[in-house]
């Protein structure tokens, strides 16, 4: 592979749009569809995604594994056996599977001075 090619295969691996890689690695953006079909490049491509997909420690069995925690995930194992919501610390990877976000309010608490009286007993 010429040099060029291999300015395309790493900028089509980048977002996977071979238009705009081509444009990128300097092409004119018609030869797209002809680079992505060249053997060389596509088993380039090949290549560089099976390197992606090890760092990212992606694998059909990972990918399904959290897919079953999210579709088999019950929302009543994040509270207490009194209807108090887990500590998130506490939470097992599949019930924290099924959390998609947290949000923390916070809020003001009016302060009780020394000569005001407190409305505890």
């Amino acid at each position: 592979m010429t040099p060029k090619q291999e300015r395309f295969v790493h900028e089509y691996l980048i977002d996977l749009n071979a238009t705009q890689a081509a444009i990128r690695a300097g092409y004119h953006l018609k030869m797209a569809a002809k680079l992505v079909a060249k053997s060389s490049i596509a088993d380039a491509i090949a290549a560089g995604q099976a390197k992606q997909l090890e760092r990212a420690d992606l694998s059909a069995v990972r990918v399904l594994e959290e897919l079953r925690r999210i579709a088999f995930a019950d929302v009543r194992r994040l509270f207490d056996a009194r209807s108090h919501l887990k500590p998130l610390h506490r939470l097992t990877a599949e019930e924290a599977a099924c959390i998609a976000l947290v949000e923390v309010v916070v809020r003001k608490q009016r302060s009780v001075g020394p000569s005001a009286p407190s409305s505890r007993p």
